[in-house]
């Protein structure tokens, strides 16, 4: 588990959705969004999808659940974004079964890795919570520990290589787009120094295609790249990032705003207070003019605190911070800066809650901000804008066991689809 980053332990604790006591059947492990996830044990696939009320996985969203044969004991990797296995396959240990997610009752991207002490019936589910499930830690611990101590038999390897013509036949084949790869078929067609009846009919079949249609001479298509993961800067590299594009909005009090890609500036509505162009210093202590683009037109009966303005004649190295684009995590690092008119402040804290009760779009922090905050960046990890502050707030943050409320604020979450959908018009 080295690679995950543990955000709630097995055991009783305060819910995150409801904030009532229950007992955490799991342990929750974060690495990033839709990063692949592995099998800690070997087994078979027994469920691989969406839990529905009722069977066991209600609520645990898309699940897949890996029997072990020796033990009986069921592991269950929950709120996946996708599977990658299906049910009846044997799951060899570390074979990735599917992508990191946020479905089903979850507050943000997240493995819910949960071992249930038997696979049926209702995949093992029982209403005593507390007695379900094994601590999987510890687990995990013995389960290795006895595995080093009594080691299975090792099957004598098959000698599975063809000789040297094969190989050189091979190459032919591949050099006529037969075949893509010879080390494939070396690897997989060969059992005991002959070929598999299923491979060599494979290999008649490309045979014939080939000399019944000449294919065109075109250049094998490169395989797309893998989407980088994204890699966290140091905090003192996202605070002097965040002090260059956040900047003073002149406009009565004052307060904050952050600029973004394209010569946008975004603060919220009570700190603009509806101009249709305002005024603002940027922490290089230049002023500039910008022309409002829009206001948030709100969600139902409810406003949305966010106005977006444009700036006039922006130059081309004029600072800004990217937005985010992956769901929030509870317990993640937050940064914000206060711009007065002329200091810069910046303080930090947590997100605690994803989504507030009266307006989801909305997430708690424990940063302790200021009245100067208001329409400022929240700032994660990456260095990308995630909330806009607008207003101050007590909010409740875990230390342990003990829950304690601490002085925070407010920010409407720009990943909310409400949010995010009106943002993507101007940007």
């Amino acid at each position: 588990m080295k690679e995950f980053r543990v955000t709630s332990a097995f055991g009783w604790r305060s819910g995150p959705i409801n904030g009532n006591r229950e007992f955490h059947t799991g342990i929750d492990l974060v690495k990033t969004h839709k990063a692949p996830i592995n099998a800690f044990v070997a087994g078979e696939v027994i469920h691989a999808k969406e839990g529905v009320a009722g069977s066991g996985f209600g609520g645990y969203g898309i699940v897949v659940a890996i029997r072990d044969p020796d033990t009986g004991h069921l592991h269950c990797y929950a709120h996946l974004d996708s599977v990658a296995v299906k049910v009846g396959d044997k799951v060899k240990q570390g074979q990735m079964i599917g992508r990191q997610g946020s479905t089903g009752q979850s507050t943000g991207s997240h493995l819910h890795y949960e071992i249930r002490k038997s696979s049926s019936p209702q995949y093992g589910w029982i209403a005593d919570r507390e007695n379900n499930c094994f601590e999987p830690v510890k687990y995990l611990d013995d389960y290795f520990t006895k595995a080093q101590n009594n080691p299975k038999p090792v099957d004598k390897p098959v000698n599975k290589q063809p000789d040297e013509k094969t190989k050189e036949a091979l190459k032919v084949l591949q050099s006529e787009q037969v075949i893509q790869s010879p080390a494939y078929w070396i690897e997989n067609a060969f059992e005991g120094g002959t070929v598999r009846g299923d491979y060599a009919a494979l290999l008649i079949q490309n045979m014939a295609k080939k000399l019944a249609t000449p294919l065109p001479e075109t250049p094998n298509p490169k395989p797309e790249p893998e989407k980088p993961v994204k890699q966290p800067k140091s905090w003192s590299e996202i605070e002097k990032l965040t002090l260059a594009a956040s900047v003073h909005v002149d406009v009565g009090g004052g307060g904050t705003g952050v600029l973004l890609k394209g010569g946008l500036l975004l603060t919220a509505k009570h700190v603009s207070k509806g101009r249709a162009s305002i005024r603002f210093k940027t922490n290089s202590r230049h002023w500039y003019t910008a022309d409002m683009v829009s206001e948030h037109p709100g969600i139902r009966k409810d406003a949305v605190d966010l106005a977006l303005y444009r700036i006039e004649n922006a130059p081309a190295n004029l600072p800004y911070l990217p937005v985010n684009t992956e769901p929030l995590v509870t317990e993640q690092r937050l940064l914000t800066v206060e711009a007065e008119y002329t200091e810069w402040i910046t303080r930090s804290g947590q997100l605690c809650q994803i989504s507030t009760e009266k307006e989801p779009w909305e997430f708690d922090c424990s940063i302790p901000a200021q009245h100067g905050n208001s329409g400022g960046a929240a700032v994660n990890e990456y260095g990308e804008v995630v909330g806009i502050i607008i207003n101050l707030a007590s909010v409740g943050i875990q230390r342990g066991s003990v829950r304690e409320s601490v002085p925070g604020c407010e920010a409407v979450n720009l990943m909310h689809p409400a949010v995010e959908e009106w943002l993507k018009k101007f940007m």
